[in-house]
């Protein structure tokens, strides 16, 4: 786990605000898997405060089957342990065919709130982090 590559991509990438105090304490896991989810996420948790979860593919298939699963569980953990946000993450070599699905996805699966976020991001983005297993 490289933490300054994950404290860059979540200022930088994602663009938080959080304090610098909350990457004094950063958790990475690959390869989770969540309920009603064929592919598996990264999680990072950082400071008790945010939740991350990182989706790697490039199928439009994927992204509508998975990112609802991937949202639910997302804002369930974040209400259950407390956490201030949930943020879940798309990273993708093809953007022009999942960007406008997953907003789609999201604006049907959540309340829209300023606690939960939809990124789409390249897989360029991520390559620094974790290059995990993306299931095509």
């Amino acid at each position: 786990m490289n933490k300054s590559a994950i404290r860059d991509f979540v200022k930088g990438t994602l663009g938080c605000t959080c304090p610098d105090k909350v990457f004094n304490e950063i958790r990475y896991e690959a390869n989770v898997s969540l309920l009603q989810c064929q592919s598996a996420v990264s999680r990072i948790e950082l400071g008790d405060r945010l939740l991350i979860y990182l989706l790697v593919t490039d199928s439009p298939d994927i992204v509508a089957h998975d990112l609802p699963g991937i949202i639910r569980n997302g804002e369930e953990e974040r209400h259950r342990r407390g956490l201030n946000r949930f943020r879940a993450v798309v990273c993708t070599s093809n953007i022009d065919a999942v960007v406008n699905l997953a907003n789609d996805v999201f604006t049907r699966h959540t309340e829209r709130g300023d606690k939960v976020h939809l990124h789409v991001v390249t897989r360029e983005n991520v390559k620094a982090i974790v290059e995990p297993t993306a299931r095509d």
